[in-house]
């Protein structure tokens, strides 16, 4: 991660891998939901990769579409595997998708969660249509953990050391990557007789001229990070410590909030939206003439949130996926919910992705094609 999602091949042939560190790079996994099953769900990671194609979710039309395209990987938002499967036989729907898939060799890689929390990712693009001024974090994305690593590293070694971290997804911050403090000091130490010491002799005490190393990690690559740390490090026995933190991370967020450039009455603004948008149809819940001017987005089902929108400080909320109940609650409460649908308020941010991939090809002049599914559809249509 970090600068390691930087890539420039020329006309050398793509591998999954790359472009999966790419998408990592731009919206890290562990900015999924726990148990989320965000990351490559099918084919291999080393196979090539010359066509790639972006589609909301895996389903029979984007696999026949893929196979016409001869592409090599589908990047979805939607998992087409969200729970463990225990048997796979042709008495699952998903089957004739899956054989198709490993017939044609094509590897499937979802963002999902992980896209919905990240900077620019699904609610951000939509906040940004609705032309919402101040766009900022809604809720703080709790489930998001850190570590600092801190370890001391002889200073022949220093730069191996921090590298090696770095490079597992160590040190970002932000907008930032590479990020860590040092510090000098005098470490001591004395090995048994059965010790192999990098510096000084088994069973003399020591000194050495170390550096203090500190790094900020999340929490789900501390694992990952410390083997890369350990692999790089020159000790025998490297000296470290592990503080859990209560940092709320600096960019991500369930949902984004922004203002309304002018109070507007709900109904109004409803309409307003659904046409600006195109929206197909839309629900809403709220006293039609009630003033809206701070906006709460989560796209996807953000029901559950209702009560922590509102005390938020925002006057509507627009997500998908609203219940009758959330409904009535939301109503009793006195706050106003826009209901654009699950599909409409995710499947606008693909082109938005697919865009992003082109230009990223573009730039670093990669030897890879990228396709934008025109097969999606909402499964819910009015009659």
């Amino acid at each position: 991660m970090g600068k390691a999602g930087i890539l420039s091949y020329n006309d050398c042939i793509m591998k999954v891998n790359a472009i999966i560190k790419v998408l990592e790079n731009w919206y890290p996994p562990y900015l999924a939901d726990a148990g989320d099953p965000v990351g490559l769900q099918v084919g291999r990671r080393t196979a090539d990769c010359q066509r790639l194609l972006a589609a909301l979710e895996v389903t029979e039309p984007v696999v026949k579409e893929a196979i016409r395209l001869q592409v090599d990987l589908i990047v979805t938002h939607h998992p087409l595997l969200f729970r463990p499967v225990k048997r796979l036989t042709d008495s699952d729907p998903r089957y004739s998708l899956f054989e198709s898939l490993i017939q044609h060799q094509i590897a499937v890689y979802s963002l999902h969660t992980n896209l919905d929390f990240s900077p620019g990712g699904t609610c951000h693009s939509l906040a940004g249509d609705i032309g919402l001024l101040n766009i900022r974090a809604l809720l703080p994305a709790d489930h998001v953990k850190f570590h600092k690593l801190t370890v001391f590293v002889p200073e022949t070694h220093l730069e191996k050391v921090s590298y090696a971290i770095f490079e597992a997804g160590g040190g970002i911050i932000g907008d930032y990557d590479s990020c860590s403090f040092r510090l000098k000091g005098t470490g001591t130490f004395r090995g048994s007789e059965k010790s192999k010491p990098f510096l000084g002799k088994a069973g003399t005490f020591e000194t050495a001229e170390e550096i203090r190393l500190e790094v900020l990690v999340p929490a789900a690559q501390t694992e990952t990070v410390i083997r890369a740390m350990r692999s790089a490090h020159p000790y025998e026995e490297p000296a470290y410590d592990i503080y859990l933190l209560e940092n709320p991370h600096p960019q991500a967020s369930i949902g984004v909030k922004g203002e309304l450039k002018t109070p507007m009455k709900l109904d109004d603004f409803a309409k307003a939206l659904k046409r600006n948008l195109k929206v197909p149809w839309m629900k809403a819940v709220g006293n039609p003439k009630q003033k809206v001017k701070t906006v709460g987005i989560i796209t996807g089902s953000g029901a559950d949130y209702i009560s922590r929108t509102q005390a938020a400080g925002c006057d509507l909320l627009i997500t998908g996926d609203l219940k009758y109940h959330a409904a009535q609650d939301a109503l009793s409460q006195g706050f106003c919910v826009l209901d654009i649908g699950h599909y409409f308020s995710e499947a606008r941010f693909i082109p938005v992705l697919h865009q992003r991939l082109q230009k990223h090809i573009q730039d670093s002049n990669l030897n890879l094609k990228c396709y934008l599914s025109k097969t999606g559809a909402d499964p819910l249509r009015l009659i």
